[in-house]
């Protein structure tokens, strides 16, 4: 059988065939990257392959009807284009910093022209609302769902034979980095808020469903030739001034009890990638922290430059988390001093602090004990993976 055909039926086998498809591909816009500061070695990464939320989203939802958009003024106000790309933030999103860390072009939203027309360059499949369920999200509009994203890297792979080459396609795959940031809306869309029958399970069955899903997801891209990717941890979802708004809280804190549950999913997370990179060979998966990174600057503020870790710069209500970011006249004064920009997302100035502790960043949680052994498994930051060579196997 065929490597090209093989993926085809593990593909069929792994993906739901239940879908609400709904997309349409037209031209969408994209906007150039500047360059970084200063000139760190050339890596060995042809691209970058997004998938995710909007958290990652560089404007696939603008060709969708969903309500899930920021292609709209303030968003994008400190992006280098100073236009509203689609981006959930005042500029930049982490997976942009990544790209400029490696010194890579924007990977394009795969539904813009941009993305037909430089096919090598990556893509980001990303889409605000979505989540490792197929339903999760369905409330906000169409989006691209978790399987849906990985049936169009598939398609994307498939041009790359056809214009590559298998052999030049599968370098190309296997040096490139995948990056996730994905399953934050599986408990904000979904499990906390019940809309689906998932969301009535407890959350321990929950957290399973969850993580057996996105591992069959990886394991059809791992058959497909990735063979390595940054996977990143939800980060403190019960911080956002949206919980805090809808919580009415006084104090400001956190809703410890929903960073819980999400830590509790991290933690599975650590644990699967463990297993699935000593099963899978060549496999480099790794985990990425952000709800450390996060959490410390949502809590010491100051320590960050921040003037406070509670408070979205662009929004209404308490702590301006009552409502999205609609109109230029709802931001603060000073957005650069705000860890939040809407209700939900991180400035351009937090989201590059998160890149580069990504990057480099060796933080504790990322040494995890494997559950069958003793032995510790230490994940890779995304500059190590950057520097990693792969040969074929």
């Amino acid at each position: 059988m065929s490597q090209l055909s093989l993926v085809l039926v593990l593909t069929l086998a792994l993906i739901p065939s239940q879908w609400s498809w709904g997309i349409r591909k037209i031209d969408g816009i994209y906007a150039q990257p500047s360059e970084m500061n200063y000139a760190p070695p050339r890596w060995n990464v042809p691209a970058m392959y997004i998938f995710g939320d909007s958290t990652a989203d560089s404007g696939n939802n603008n060709e969708l009807r969903t309500i899930a958009r920021a292609n709209f003024p303030p968003y994008g106000r400190d992006f280098d284009s100073r236009h509203a790309s689609g981006r959930f933030s005042n500029g930049k999103m982490t997976s942009d910093w990544i790209n400029d860390l490696l010194r890579l072009p924007l990977a394009p939203p795969y539904l813009s022209r941009e993305s037909r027309m430089f096919p090598f360059q990556g893509a980001n499949f990303a889409s605000a609302g979505a989540g490792i369920l197929n339903n999760t999200g369905n409330v906000l509009g169409e989006k691209i769902s978790g399987w849906q994203q990985i049936e169009l890297f598939l398609e994307r792979r498939n041009g790359l034979i056809a214009t590559m080459g298998v052999d030049a396609a599968s370098k190309h795959l296997r040096d490139s980095i995948l990056y996730f940031a994905t399953g934050g809306n599986d408990y904000i869309h979904n499990w906390i808020t019940n809309d689906t029958d998932a969301a009535l399970l407890p959350n321990n069955e929950f957290n399973t469903l969850l993580l057996t899903t996105f591992e069959n997801q990886l394991q059809v891209l791992y058959y497909a030739g990735a063979r390595k990717a940054a996977v990143l941890g939800i980060g403190p979802v019960g911080c956002a001034p949206h919980f805090l708004w809808q919580t009415n809280t006084t104090t400001g804190d956190c809703l410890e009890s929903v960073n819980e549950y999400v830590s509790e999913f991290n933690d599975g997370l650590r644990e699967m990638l463990v297993r699935f990179n000593q099963q899978n060979r060549g496999a480099h998966f790794e985990y990425r922290d952000c709800f450390d990174v996060i959490y410390r600057m949502v809590k010491f503020p100051f320590n960050y430059g921040f003037s406070n870790g509670n408070t979205a710069c662009c929004g209404v209500g308490n702590y301006g988390g009552g409502d999205r970011c609609l109109s230029p006249m709802m931001v603060c004064d000073n957005p650069p001093l705000n860890f939040w920009w809407d209700e939900y997302h991180p400035s351009h100035l937090a989201n590059n602090f998160v890149a580069r502790q990504l990057w480099s960043g060796v933080d504790p949680s990322t040494t995890t004990r494997n559950s069958t052994s003793t032995a510790l498994y230490s994940f890779l930051t995304i500059q190590q993976l950057a520097a990693l060579q792969l040969t074929g196997d």
